[in-house]
């Protein structure tokens, strides 16, 4: 997942055989934030079908980082393209339900995400037998 057009080019070099942290680092570094009026971060993730750890990549005007991050049931780790676009283990969230419609209904009314300012979108993703489950769900702060 990611916010841009970032994403077919860090596929294209997973397919390719690059490792997670290559294909960020070269592509977050090639393509930069966005020279928009708000220079945008890029942001990204990976999810592995099996296995224990995803990754989390981010390039901002002041830098980028990309972090492997320890996968747990029922727990996430959230990135926000402006107030929290660092990767810290504060922005980790423990959440009861499992289920993606469950997951983004959850994390759209915890408090982390009612502080912020702006519109948020979260985005759940659920691994099944043969694919993802996915699920976004928009939210304006009160």
């Amino acid at each position: 997942m990611s916010n841009g057009t970032h994403t077919d080019m860090i596929a294209e070099r997973l397919e390719e055989g690059y490792s997670p942290q290559e294909a960020f680092t070269e592509i977050l570094k090639e393509f930069g934030y966005e020279q928009d009026e708000h220079n945008t971060p890029r942001i990204a993730g990976i999810v592995p079908r099996e296995g224990d750890m995803g990754w989390l990549g981010v390039v901002r005007d002041d830098g980028m980082e990309v972090e492997e991050i320890e996968l747990k049931e029922g727990q996430l780790q959230y990135l926000a393209t402006y107030e929290h676009s660092s990767i810290r283990p504060e922005q980790r969230i423990v959440l009861e339900r499992t289920d993606t419609t469950g997951i983004v209904e959850d994390l759209i009314q915890s408090a982390e995400m009612n502080r912020f300012e702006y519109p948020v979108t979260a985005v759940a993703g659920v691994a099944t037998d043969e694919d993802f489950e996915l699920r976004t769900h928009d939210h304006s702060p009160s």
